[in-house]
């Protein structure tokens, strides 16, 4: 039938895309409706392109071409997500095998810090696309802020939620973070569309300075949990039965991209809230264990 093999016709009806309008009983021949000619051609072009077996189940229930040029947009955009994906690992590794990784002493200190009034943005990014996040973030912040005749206190700062789902569960650049990007400032400020404004989260916390690519901020973490447990701030043999994800976490980007083309002497201050006192103007959102 138009010229599709009797292999995929029988694929098709075992996975109940095109199922034959009747098939004889003795010689198993599979006969089809006219109508069905024109759907098979469609649903041949679709498979062709690659579009995965769900799409075209769901393009059986409605076998027409304005269908099939939906499904078509879709698997576009499906595979221009792919593309940034890995055109965002290609620059990751390209950084890596640039900026090889060197050890690093980590100063682990702890400190009780009160919350002060903050400026953000929030948003939900994959890990591909945080450092383009948090450029935007800064400009956009930085030009509201100037516009106001105000000098922030801070750094650029990103504040990542708790999520103890993520234990053990090694980065996945397809998930999407939440993220709260923004400037510390010296008395309340007025929010204005995207941006908001608040107060920061208070309490203790332990953190330690990283200098370097961001790719690497990860070696911090075992320095200031290390030391917390040391300092009794956090109890318990067992290593995992506490985790970063645990907690309250922020990036304080002390020296970062827009200031400097040497990636090697980023400078950023990783911090984790291990003693909740004020939630600021997060709330609910940052359930501390």
């Amino acid at each position: 039938m138009s010229q599709i093999s009797v292999k995929t016709l029988r694929y098709y009806d075992d996975e109940g895309i095109l199922k034959a309008a009747f098939v004889d009983e003795v010689s198993r021949y599979r006969y089809y409706a006219p109508a069905q000619v024109e759907q098979a051609r469609l649903l041949q072009n679709l498979r062709f392109a690659q579009v995965p077996l769900e799409d075209l189940r769901e393009f059986m229930r409605e076998p027409t071409r304005e269908h099939q040029a939906q499904l078509f947009n879709r698997h576009i955009e499906r595979l221009r997500a792919q593309v940034h994906e890995l055109n965002s690992g290609i620059r990751s590794l390209t950084r890596r095998r640039d900026y090889p990784w060197h050890p690093q002493v980590y100063a682990v200190k702890g400190r009780v810090r009160p919350s002060v009034p903050l400026v953000f943005v929030h948003d939900r990014v994959g890990l591909g696309d945080l450092e383009d996040a948090r450029e935007a973030a800064r400009a956009e912040l930085s030009e509201y802020l100037g516009q106001q005749g105000i000098e922030p206190t801070s750094p650029l700062m990103s504040y990542s939620l708790p999520d103890s789902a993520r234990r053990g569960r090694p980065p996945d650049p397809r998930s999407l973070l939440d993220v709260y990007m923004g400037f510390e400032l010296e008395a309340p400020l007025a929010g204005a569309t995207r941006i908001q404004a608040g107060w920061t989260p208070g309490g203790l916390w332990y953190g330690t300075q990283h200098v370097g690519l961001y790719e690497y901020l990860g070696h911090t973490k075992a320095a200031v949990f290390q030391q917390a447990r040391e300092d009794r701030v956090l109890v318990g043999d067992d290593p995992s039965a506490v985790l970063q994800h645990d907690f309250i976490h922020v990036e304080v980007f002390c020296v970062g991209p827009w200031e400097c083309t040497d990636l090697s002497r980023l400078v950023t201050e990783v911090r984790w809230l291990l003693r909740l006192d004020t939630a600021g103007s997060f709330g609910a959102a940052f359930p501390n264990p």
